[in-house]
């Protein structure tokens, strides 16, 4: 098992180690490509490390991602359809790991709300 750390700058600065990881918006410009790619120019951009297993990201494509966002959001976008999912290891240091896969015909989404009133005798969704 190979892994793979995107590394921009040996230190997280104390300030970001103190506030809740990603709260800071950066100016992300990220062209749609290899993932691998992708994620180093976020760390660049955004100031973090990014913990991967170089098989989980493989020959996936990640998504161009333009923009003024937090770190969360150039995540979302980067990895938006990707089947892969992100989290935070500690402030500072973001791990990308293997989502839930879909079968055939089915589709992965992001979170579903679901509400109910008591006594509901149907149900409606939106997607």
């Amino acid at each position: 098992m190979a892994l793979a750390v995107a590394v921009v700058g040996a230190t997280v600065p104390a300030a970001a180690q103190d506030a809740t990881p990603g709260d800071a918006t950066h100016r992300i410009t990220i062209p749609a490509g290899p993932l691998s790619q992708g994620v180093l120019a976020l760390s660049a951009q955004a100031g973090v490390q990014v913990v991967f297993e170089s098989g989980t990201v493989g020959s996936v494509t990640g998504n161009a991602v333009t923009g003024t966002l937090t770190t969360q959001q150039a995540l979302d976008g980067l990895l938006a359809g990707t089947g892969l999912r992100w989290r935070w290891l500690r402030a500072g240091v973001v791990t990308i790991e293997a989502g839930i896969t879909a079968d055939a015909g089915e589709r992965v989404t992001g979170a579903v709300r679901v509400e109910a009133a008591q006594g509901a005798t149907s149900l409606q969704t939106a997607v």
